[in-house]
This record gives C-alpha cells, structure tokens and sequence, in this order.
C-alpha cells in the first residue's frame, strides 16, 4: 500500500491558536482510514526535502514566529518555486503571507501576487461564511493585525487566496476541526494526489459538533 507523506512545517512556531489541531484532525482521519502515512514535524534548522511530500501544511504564529519563519523558509525559495504548484498546500492564519512578495516590505518567496501590510489594530471576529469550494457553510475564526492585498483567486469567501494546489486562510480554529466537512474536501484532494480514494465513511462526533453549532449561532 502507498504511504501519504505530510509535513508539517515550523510546527513549533507556527502554532499560536492551537493549529496543530488542524494535524490532529489529518492525522485521526488517516487512522481512520486505516491507510499507510508518515507526518514529518520539521523547523528551524531543519534540512528540508519539499519534493518528499504530497501535502504541507504550515498554521498561525505570532508575528515574532512568523518573522522567524520568513528569515529561514527564503533558503528554500528556489526549491520552492520548483515544486510548488504541485503540492497540496493548507496555510492558516498569517502562514500564508510568507507565500506573497512581502510583509511589511520585508521579502517573502514571491510564488502568489500579493504583499502585506501590518495594521495598527487587530481584526477579530466569528463569523459563518459560504464558498465555492464545497457546498457547506465554514465555520471561522479570525484574529489577525495584518492584511494580505489580494485581488482576486480568493479562497473563502474572499477570505486568503487559492490558486493550483495551493490553499491559504487567515480563519483559524482549528479550522479543520471545527469544520469536518471541509477536512473531507482536502483528504479527498490528497488521496487523489496520491492516486488513492477513500475508503471509509467518515462520520464521527466532529459532524454533530459542527451542525449544533451552526444551529445555535442562527439562535
């Protein structure tokens, strides 16, 4: 049987609203699943193969993470650029932004049109959001002090940005956790991937949690 192989990147740093959730959810529906997988957890000072993985993932950090962050994925640009519109790529929360021309003026890896500016005031809200990626509504959570200027190729909602394979969202939560509906989304775009299909029916108390709370926030 083939083995899924996951990175996780900067999963110290970038971790800030508890997105290594977001792994949890991957990682419990791989189980699940009962199929082969390997999830590398790798940081600073890391050496980093990207062209091992079929799906990265990479979640939320402080803007002092994050700045540490950008100073250490820009020695990967060139390896980057190679690969990366074909990985399958989930950046939550201020992740993204290293994927643009640049924070606060500061270079990025230049591989999405957009730059970002920092804001004097944080953005924070809850809020449910429909989108063309799936047809359910999205539960999310935002609590950010920066704004990445995209134009177009929105990902939720005009919310972060998708563009190939490559899927970027400033709505924390765990997003994943909190929304098992699109976790399905993404296991099926990685089981493609990886020329695999899924097996399993899917359906735990995640589904339950998710439906109560849409009907409690509609109260």
């Amino acid at each position: 049987m083939k083995s899924i192989k996951i990175l996780h990147l900067y999963y110290d740093l970038m971790n800030l609203s508890g997105e290594d959730g977001n792994m949890v959810a991957i990682k419990d529906f791989l189980d699940n699943e009962g199929c082969k997988y390997q999830i590398d957890k790798l940081s600073l000072n890391d050496k980093i193969d990207f062209n091992k993985y079929s799906f990265i993932y990479i979640g939320d950090g402080s803007r002092e993470a994050q700045e540490l962050a950008r100073q250490d994925i820009l020695k990967y640009k060139y390896q980057l650029k190679k690969v990366f519109k074909d990985k399958l790529i989930l950046a939550t929360g201020n992740s993204f932004e290293l994927f643009g021309s640049s924070i606060d003026n500061k270079e990025c890896l230049n591989l999405l049109p957009f730059k970002t500016l920092y804001l004097k005031d944080y953005v924070v809200e809850e809020k449910i959001v429909d989108t063309d990626f799936f047809n359910k509504p999205v539960i999310a959570f935002v609590n950010r002090n920066s704004e990445a200027k995209i134009k177009s190729n929105y990902f939720l909602n005009k919310d972060g940005i998708h563009t190939d394979n490559f899927y970027g969202t400033y709505f924390l939560g765990p997003l994943l956790i909190r929304n098992p509906y699109l976790l399905n989304r993404f296991m099926e775009l990685l089981f493609k991937k990886n020329d695999m299909k899924i097996t399993s029916d899917y359906k735990n108390v995640d589904i339950l949690a998710y439906n109560e709370y849409l009907k409690n926030y509609k109260k």
